[in-house]
């Protein structure tokens, strides 16, 4: 088994590749999926740190599927607070801590929730999210200086 801050490792690693455009919408959203099926708190930790590096980028490159994102997560938390119940296993689930004793979500889901309307309604935090750009301009600039000189050294082979 992969440790916690291994499986965030890896999730923050499968999240740069897409954000410098390695891989493709449909694997994050495909483990989006896969975390929703469970939604136990370490589950809602990694969607919170997959929606805070790459939940804009998504917005943009897929907002059909954000859509369908967003409304599965939303019946899957009322399916949560709903009489205790655990969705997957049917019965009372004596496992979950993302529930309070009143069956209202907990913190992080809360602030998954918020996340998750802020993309729906397009309202982006100003501040963090030209942070993170300024964070990552020099990693953007190499990779591109890699690309044209790759392109530039095959165009003149094919003279």
């Amino acid at each position: 088994l992969i440790s916690d801050k291994g499986i965030h490792n890896v999730l923050l690693f499968i999240t740069c590749l897409y954000n410098f455009k390695v891989t493709y919408c449909g694997l994050i959203y495909e483990v989006i999926r896969r975390l929703l099926d469970r939604m136990l708190g370490i589950d809602v930790e990694l969607l919170l740190l997959l929606l805070e590096n790459c939940g804009w980028r998504l917005r943009d490159d897929d907002p059909a599927a954000l859509k369908d994102i967003i409304r599965l997560t939303q019946k899957k938390v009322k399916q949560k607070n709903s009489n205790g119940k655990d969705e997957v296993t049917g019965g009372i689930n004596t496992h979950n801590k993302n529930k309070n004793k009143n069956n209202q979500p907990t913190a992080r889901i809360r602030v998954l929730l918020d996340k998750i309307i802020d993309l729906k309604n397009n309202k982006r935090r100003r501040a963090a999210a030209e942070g993170r750009d300024l964070r990552s301009q020099p990693l953007r600039s190499w990779l591109l200086s890699k690309q044209t000189l790759k392109s530039s050294s095959s165009a003149n082979k094919h003279s």
